[in-house]
């Protein structure tokens, strides 16, 4: 197959092929064309790849992406009805990319039209104002999900992840951007971190009421940053360690025994 691409490479090179470029953006454009690209010969000379099919290094589970609350809007809503399908199967159909892993945002991620989560009254620690039906999301990510879910011949792995607590669980006050640590330490009317670990069971359960049980979770998307412009929470690897250790572990092993806790879901 090497040789293959090399040669074609090669002729589009020789042939001097042009590449069209459209641009689709924010400001308005759709489709709109921009200067073409010439296609050129990537390296000096011809490159093999062999791959070795009798030797198994490890597993792959599977690919998949985020159901973000833009990217739902986008299916659910903005799609008419036959591209919403053509898109669906592209990505989740037997003859797509099957799809077989899912990403979902807890509270508000960067991608969403505001910035919402599921209990904003301040030191609530027994959560009595917890969204239990999470209405915010039944609008269009729990829509999206179902509807990927009945396009996919296989089951789709979903596992939720917090790009940041609601503001008053923080350090700073505001589910948009942080300090490090993150989370506030306990105060006399009860403890942040337990509170918070607590919430993220509640989604948990809220979500598997609506059908779409998860299989894992990640205690906090990109643990590494503090975002300006976006919701954040940032965790050092002590802090991280002593959040699944001794608040997030424990609730989330009552509950949910079988759920995978993955670490320092980081920008590669």
């Amino acid at each position: 197959m090497s040789g293959v691409i090399a040669a074609a490479l090669a002729t589009l090179a020789q042939l001097g092929a042009d590449v069209a470029v459209l641009q689709s953006s924010a400001a308005g454009d759709e489709w709109a064309p921009q200067a073409a690209l010439s296609w050129g010969a990537d390296f000096p000379a011809a490159v093999d790849v062999t791959v070795n099919r009798t030797v198994t290094h490890q597993t792959i589970m599977g690919f998949g992406a985020a159901f973000t609350d833009t990217s739902a809007y986008n299916v659910e809503v903005w799609m008419n009805p036959q591209v919403k399908e053509e898109l669906l199967q592209a990505y989740w159909g037997p003859a797509g990319l099957g799809y077989t892993i899912g990403r979902v945002p807890i509270n508000s991620p960067d991608y969403a039209f505001e910035t919402f989560n599921y209990d904003n009254t301040t030191d609530d620690f027994l959560l009595r104002d917890f969204d239990h039906a999470v209405k915010y999301d039944q609008q269009r990510v729990i829509p999206f999900i179902k509807h990927a879910m009945s396009t996919s011949a296989d089951p789709i792995k979903l596992f939720g992840s917090p790009w940041s607590p609601p503001g008053w669980f923080k350090t700073n006050d505001n589910m948009i951007n942080c300090k490090t640590p993150c989370l506030k330490d306990d105060a006399p009317g009860g403890s942040y971190k337990a509170t918070w670990a607590a919430y993220i069971v509640a989604w948990l359960q809220a979500f598997a009421a609506q059908g779409l049980p998860m299989w894992g979770l990640t205690p906090q998307n990109e643990p590494l940053a503090c975002q300006t412009k976006f919701e954040s929470c940032g965790y050092t690897p002590a802090g991280m360690a002593e959040f699944i250790g001794k608040y997030l572990g424990p609730a989330v092993k009552t509950a949910y025994p079988d759920l995978q806790i993955m670490l320092y879901d980081h920008n590669k």
